[in-house]
């Protein structure tokens, strides 16, 4: 009769076959991060608003009181009002409170869901490749890895024993301190896992300031102020400071937390699926459609950040294409910060009479880029032709959405060949709202 699994010991299966088991934990982990930051205003707002009613209702019940009746104690109040003067300054109290308490809670969380993904990638990278962590190399200089006569006594089972390594080797490389985890996994992979020395500077100094909030209520510890001081943070916080935590910081930490992540996955997956290709370009569509979504989001720099860091050298892409692609991204991002002078070096790397004889979309994506309407609204004509779709999109939300079309959409030659081929405005007008009713009544819910 098979033995029972302990409960709470984590299931260490491999993922199925056709996907590399990091993809699916690194977009939980941009997922999360997203929503926290969209959140994270939300939650402050009911309190906020709690508070401002609240003073509101006991200034109210100031100018109420009866200011005839003064004692050397100060002013008295109607017994009906001064129960809900107190009951008013207990809300008060409460909404101010959450205020205070609300922003350092997301912020510890995001470091919680960082940590996870960390966690993920080992015990991810474990159970699928276990060779790379079990496996004698002929050379090898590590120690040997031994079992411990207590950890077969504990396992009924030669599957439990090896879930029971996993989880031990696991737990060594996992848990550690800022960038511990970091340097031992890829220590053990041979790959270089280090972030450039901006991002190790934040992420010591976003960690140390976790712990000042979860150990010492938000205070600046001795540790923390000299950390500071090292790394030249400014205003530098004195041992005692309350450190608050702004929306400006908040949105700043989800960015260097996710270019972390990112790029650390990335890597990681890159490393371990040099033997199956397919991984490798799966690994460059995740990096081409994450950095697209940051670029509708205007989030121009760290689009550059994690086209960098993941690839190190975009030779490494699977596909030509792909390449083209990332690099296509790289541009737009760049064009989005200003950095003209990068751009024209990048635009001048590509091969572009090479790739517009192969397909005439990379002639309009190059027109795009370089803002050439007479060449772009040449190349719509002929595209609209022979085809309705731009790498299986509808060319016409293409044109209207994109980043890449964003200069020629600012243009009239542009705006007017759109009219003249779709025969309608490139800017849509917006349905009127419910307090704005269609004058055609009938259409209205044809077009809902």
């Amino acid at each position: 009769m098979p033995s029972k699994k302990p409960k709470g010991r984590p299931s260490h299966k491999t993922p199925p076959a056709d996907k590399h088991p990091l993809e699916a934990p690194l977009q939980s982990f941009v997922d999360q991060m997203e929503s926290l930051r969209e959140a994270a205003p939300l939650a402050m707002f009911l309190p906020i608003a709690v508070f401002r009613k609240s003073r509101a209702d006991i200034s109210e019940l100031m100018k109420k009181q009866d200011s005839s009746a003064a004692t050397k104690r100060g002013k008295t109040f109607h017994p009906a009002d001064l129960g809900k003067i107190l009951s008013q300054h207990r809300e008060f109290t409460r909404a101010r409170e959450a205020i205070k308490l609300i922003p350092p809670s997301f912020f510890v969380y995001l470091i919680c869901i960082y940590d996870d993904l960390v966690h993920s990638i080992v015990e991810k990278t474990i159970s699928s490749y276990p060779d790379r962590f079990f496996s004698q190399a002929p050379g090898k200089n590590d120690t040997p890895k031994t079992i411990s006569a207590e950890l077969v006594l504990e396992a009924n089972s030669l599957n439990e024993l090896k879930e029971l390594l996993y989880e031990q080797e696991i737990n060594k490389l996992a848990y550690g301190h800022g960038l511990e985890p970091l340097e031992k996994l890829g220590k053990q992979l041979n790959v270089a896992l280090r972030p450039r020395n901006e991002l190790t500077n934040k992420l010591l100094e976003i960690v140390e300031r976790r712990h000042c909030f979860v150990h010492f209520g938000g205070c600046a510890t001795a540790k923390y102020a000299s950390l500071c001081q090292a790394l030249s943070i400014s205003p530098q916080p004195k041992r005692g400071n309350y450190l608050d935590i702004s929306q400006k910081y908040f949105n700043e930490t989800i960015d260097v937390l996710m270019e972390l992540g990112i790029c650390l996955a990335q890597v990681v997956w890159r490393h371990t699926g040099t033997t199956k290709p397919d991984h490798i370009s799966d690994a460059d569509q995740w990096l081409i459609n994450q950095s697209f979504e940051f670029l509708k989001e205007h989030k121009h720099q760290l689009a550059v950040n994690i086209i960098n860091e993941s690839t190190r050298n975009l030779e490494t892409c699977q596909k030509p294409e792909d390449r083209l692609y990332l690099l296509i991204n790289k541009i737009l991002s760049l064009q989005g910060l200003g950095a003209s002078q990068d751009v024209t070096k990048l635009l001048q790397t590509i091969d572009w009479g090479t790739w517009e004889t192969a397909s005439p979309k990379f002639g309009l994506i190059h027109a795009a880029l370089t803002c050439d309407v007479d060449k772009a609204t040449a190349l719509m004509k002929k595209l609209d032709k022979n085809s309705k779709t731009f790498d299986n999109f509808l060319i016409i939300d293409v044109y209207r959405t994109w980043p890449l079309f964003k200069q020629l959409r600012e243009t009239t030659a542009f705006t007017e060949q759109f009219k003249a081929t779709f025969k309608e405005p490139l800017i849509q007008e917006k349905p009127p709202t419910s307090n704005q009713p269609s004058a055609n009544k009938t259409t209205r819910g044809a077009q809902s």
